[in-house]
């Protein structure tokens, strides 16, 4: 994928520019995962194969611990297609990273060692010295959230791990629930018109959202199709959160042929000027006051029409009253215009002028719906959870998943998380009996284990608190003690 792309799940790493250097390097041996809602495909490449005889599977809404990103492939996966999760990773530095959980959980830092032999024709000295100190980050970053698996014992009560958009429940020491997602596209016009009937409160959601303000409702994105030359080949590129997310290229006959799955990365590498040409949007502001320098090298405010064109939040190119802005002008824009900057790809597409564009609603528990300017629906991407938790069920999933089961025992014995699985909600029980709701590396919640007076209100035993509650139960140093033990054991 692009540079930067899908790298919410590194955190504070994006903004490291040794680790940036090191992630956006090529590697031909790394396809990216995709980043959650992309594309919409056919509805027969997410039809689910047929379960198996013995499967007992329940069909559940949204499990509260998955919190994976769909991905357009399912890693051979014969359950029923998947939608992607788990950790998001881009760029060609995963030939280190994907490793930084191995064996002693410093992968990267062994890896970037041996580049010592290449010496400055790889990565200048300080260069090198810095993005070892971000491999350090990141191997600690890993083990802040296996060590609680490595050393809670019989207090972590249940945790669940996540990969590739299924969740693996464990407790003690063992799966006892396996959720997998199945994704199902309706495309067809009388198939839509029909899921359209039988959901009127979703119709009804969707005709009565508001997409003239400053900002789209919350869920909806916009989404985006241009059509960009290089030299005399003529591309189809589909945007949306800002980022290409599809590309199509007309073959001989003239037909638009989509570029497949392992070869969008070659692909968007290849085309980084029509990608970046695709994702920038154009917007023209009048009587606004911007800092224009004068003759005598200040910045001075002066009144008039501004054009800007935004890529993912970052001004590229402006023109105030016509003329061209300098680069300090630029950053002096970027400055002053934060709000409107921000709000760059999500409003109404017909701000930015643009002609082929619809909207994408993305609906707690997965479900996507499609939708153009005059909110009609399109398109509804349905996900359907299963739960599965019968022996003879998981002992036939574990048969067709041998690795993943190989990687997870790995997991559940050593507490080192390999690459492309992640820890999501867990439950761990204090010694003072206070049970507590864990996501990654955070405390959201505990379960109290006898009444207290908070605030003054009164929470009986077995009660959950969250918040100022949570923070007003703090306050005791037997209870302070307790939560940062259980702190302590997150970073240790």
């Amino acid at each position: 994928m692009a540079p930067g792309y899908g790298i919410s799940s590194i955190g504070s790493y994006a903004n490291d520019p040794y680790f940036m250097y090191a992630l956006n390097s090529y590697n031909p041996n790394f396809m990216g995962t995709q980043q959650s809602g992309q594309t919409v495909q056919s509805a027969s490449q997410y039809a689910p194969s047929p379960a198996a005889a013995e499967s007992t599977v329940t069909n559940t809404g949204i499990d509260p611990t998955f919190k994976g990103a769909e991905k357009k492939d399912d890693d051979g996966i014969s359950t029923g297609k998947l939608i992607a999760g788990g950790l998001i990773v881009a760029g060609g530095a995963l030939a280190c990273i994907k490793a930084y959980k191995r064996g002693d959980g410093t992968g990267i830092k062994k890896m970037l060692n041996g580049f010592k032999q290449y010496g400055q024709k790889l990565l200048g000295t300080s260069a090198r010295e810095a993005a070892e100190k971000t491999a350090t980050k990141v191997d600690d970053a890993a083990s802040k959230i296996s060590n609680i698996i490595k050393n809670g014992g019989k207090n972590l009560q249940e945790y669940t791990i996540q990969k590739d958009g299924m969740s693996f429940v464990i407790k003690n020491g063992k799966p006892v629930k396996i959720i997998t997602q199945d994704k199902k596209v309706i495309d067809k016009a009388a198939d839509v018109a029909n899921w359209v009937r039988n959901n009127p409160t979703v119709r009804d959601e969707v005709r009565n959202m508001t997409l003239a303000g400053t900002k789209l409702p919350k869920g909806v994105s916009l989404s985006y199709t241009r059509e960009i030359a290089d030299g005399k080949n003529l591309y189809r590129l589909t945007v949306e959160n800002g980022q290409v997310v599809k590309a199509s290229s007309r073959d001989k006959a003239g037909k638009w042929v989509e570029v497949t799955k392992d070869q969008f990365d070659g692909f968007i590498k290849n085309h980084a000027k029509q990608v970046k040409d695709a994702e920038t949007l154009q917007k023209t502001f009048t009587g606004k006051k911007v800092r224009i320098l004068n003759k005598k090298g200040d910045l001075v405010e002066q009144t008039g029409s501004i054009q800007m064109d935004v890529r993912n939040g970052q001004v590229v190119f402006a023109r105030f009253n016509g003329k061209e802005l300098k680069p300090e002008e630029l950053k002096a824009l970027q400055n002053d215009f934060q709000k409107e900057i921000s709000n760059f790809g999500h409003e109404a597409g017909s701000k930015y002028g643009l002609k082929d564009f619809e909207y994408v609603y993305r609906q707690k528990g997965g479900q996507t719906v499609r939708f153009d300017k005059y909110r009609t629906i399109k398109n509804v991407t349905s996900v359907t959870n299963k739960d599965i938790t019968n022996a003879s069920a998981m002992d036939n999933f574990w048969q067709k998943n041998e690795s993943i089961k190989n990687e997870l025992d790995n997991i559940i014995s050593t507490g080192n998380v390999s690459s492309g699985f992640r820890v999501g909600n867990m439950t761990y029980k204090s010694d003072a009996g206070v049970v507590y709701n864990i996501s990654g590396d955070k405390i959201n919640s505990i379960k109290l284990d006898k009444k207290i007076t908070l605030g003054g209100k009164t929470f009986k035993a077995g009660e959950v608190i969250d918040g100022k509650y949570l923070g007003e139960w703090r306050k005791t140093a037997e209870n302070n003690n307790d939560f940062q033990a259980v702190v302590d054991l997150l970073k240790a």
